[in-house]
């Protein structure tokens, strides 16, 4: 039996047809958010590297962010998984919220030892006696800790710098701290 190919397989949209798609779908609908997802990944496809996609999707001057842009293809490749999500959330709250349903797949993708591990660590870090600024720092680690994952690679390397500087300075309060013999 012949197997029927779609046309796009044998004739890939130009990257000024997919812009123009994801134009025509921004601010509509769920179903429109997911087809922007797949219009992303397409034109991703055509590129060697993030990198030259990226420089692409900010000539097109989308009226979203790459942030937005990366849960959007996100969203595409788990779309059944997703759409589970938001049934649930509209069951539930009567509502649905598609970067937290997005946010939540992924996040149940994760490696459970490892998120374990996180989990215990962070718990072992609240008490009633914090400091709100140990509050603050403390919320912005777990933000931190969950956003690496989902990073790209690119940006990785772009807050590599900053984690150290986050070690150093844990380093010298401590240093100060011990000669200080309030540690």
């Amino acid at each position: 039996m012949n197997e029927i190919i779609p046309y796009e397989q044998f004739c890939p949209r130009s990257l000024d047809e997919i812009a123009e798609s994801i134009r025509s779908h921004w601010r509509a609908t769920e179903d429109d958010r997911f087809a922007i997802g797949r219009d992303l990944l397409e034109a991703r496809a055509q590129f060697p590297g993030d990198r030259e996609f990226g420089r692409w999707f900010v000539a097109q001057r989308f009226p979203f962010a790459q942030t937005w842009a990366r849960l959007l293809q996100a969203s595409a490749r788990r779309e059944a998984e997703v759409r589970d999500v938001l049934s649930t959330q509209l069951l539930s709250t009567g509502r649905t919220d598609f970067a937290k349903a997005v946010r939540q797949v992924i996040a149940s993708s994760r490696d459970p030892v490892a998120d374990k591990a996180t989990a215990d660590i962070i718990e072992a870090l609240h008490s009633e006696d914090d400091t709100p600024l140990f509050v603050a720092f403390r919320d912005a680690c777990e933000a931190f800790i969950a956003g690496v994952a989902q990073m790209p690679t690119d940006e990785l390397y772009k807050i590599a710098p900053l984690v150290q500087r986050v070690i150093e300075a844990y380093g010298a309060a401590k240093s100060d701290r011990q000669d200080r013999g309030a540690w």
